[in-house]
């Protein structure tokens, strides 16, 4: 498709007229493109760095609760021995004094 001579001529005065305005915007919007890029991979990198350690911890607390919760469970262990230990004792205790209590009767 041919252009009229009145289109070139158009076209030519709008780039006399706009050319630099727009090669300018053209160039500062490239800019822009490149900073929100860059911006958004600093961004995205950082948000890696920060799952990454959050991940850490949680691992590091997840092992430590689980330890401390074993501790817990030897320790209540041990004590729930110790009152059945001690149940039987009494019991004993008392057997001796009722067989005591019948000798001293009888």
């Amino acid at each position: 498709m041919e252009q009229k001579p009145e289109n070139n001529k158009l076209d030519t005065i709008k780039e006399i007229l706009f050319g630099e305005q727009i090669k300018d915007y053209s160039n500062s919007l490239a800019e822009m493109q490149q900073k929100i890029q860059s911006n958004k991979e600093s961004v995205l990198e950082k948000l890696n760095e920060i799952k990454e350690k959050l991940t850490i911890q949680i691992e590091e607390n997840f092992s430590k609760l689980n330890l401390q919760l074993t501790e817990f469970e030897s320790k209540v262990e041990e004590e729930l021995k110790k009152q059945d230990s001690s149940l039987v004792n009494k019991t004993e205790m008392s057997d001796l004094f009722n067989h005591l209590s019948k000798k001293l009767n009888g």
